[in-house]
């Protein structure tokens, strides 16, 4: 029974330290950077429309809004990057997505980190 146990001790522990292949979310992570740095003072949102594809679903952050499309993210984008100035993306954190059934990474990009930035209209910095 001990040798039984152990071996499969020993299968899981290898198999746990198999090495994925991160290529497709390296590609991405370089996308998603530019695009997140198009935000950034100085903006650049002709950088920012050629990095989305027109059939691009995305879940927006503002509250109650749901997923939207290629028009209204354009309009969004455009928004945030005439109407604040000074903006930085700080202390990004970089994480592989995984594929929620085999939870293995799918090549999605997650990043974490603190947009910083003043309101144009009111001249209040954030966060």
């Amino acid at each position: 029974m001990k040798k039984i146990l152990l071996i499969t001790i020993t299968f899981l522990l290898v198999s746990c330290e198999a090495k994925q292949d991160l290529s497709l979310y390296n590609t991405n992570k370089e996308v998603a950077q530019k695009m997140l740095m198009s935000y950034t003072s100085p903006t650049n949102f002709e950088l920012f429309k050629s990095l989305i594809h027109e059939e691009i679903e995305h879940q927006s952050p503002m509250y109650g809004v749901g997923k939207i499309g290629y028009d209204k993210v354009l309009i969004d984008a455009e928004f945030y990057m005439t109407n604040f100035k000074d903006v930085t993306f700080e202390d990004a954190i970089w994480l592989p997505g995984v594929d929620e059934t085999t939870l293995t990474p799918d090549g999605s990009v997650r990043v974490y980190g603190t947009w910083k930035g003043v309101s144009i209209a009111t001249g209040k910095a954030f966060p």
